[in-house]
């Protein structure tokens, strides 16, 4: 699949996976797949893929500073 990328592309399965992945990017495939209606595989197919297109380009830790002094 080409690294070209168009957001026109993207499906509304894709987005909403986006969408939960931004709100908790913590989240199992198994997770996913059952916020989605989707079993586990194809769910974490459309991650992958994602992530090799370059949409998804890490995932992080915010750390509340205040409670670590």
């Amino acid at each position: 699949m080409s690294k070209a990328f168009a957001i026109e592309q993207l499906d509304e399965t894709d987005r909403e996976l986006l969408r939960l992945l931004q709100e908790d990017g913590t989240l199992s495939s198994a997770a996913l797949g059952e916020r989605l209606s989707m079993t586990v595989t194809p769910c974490w197919r459309r991650r992958k893929r994602l992530e090799e297109l370059g949409i998804i380009k890490d995932y992080q830790a915010n750390l509340d500073r205040k409670k670590l002094g």
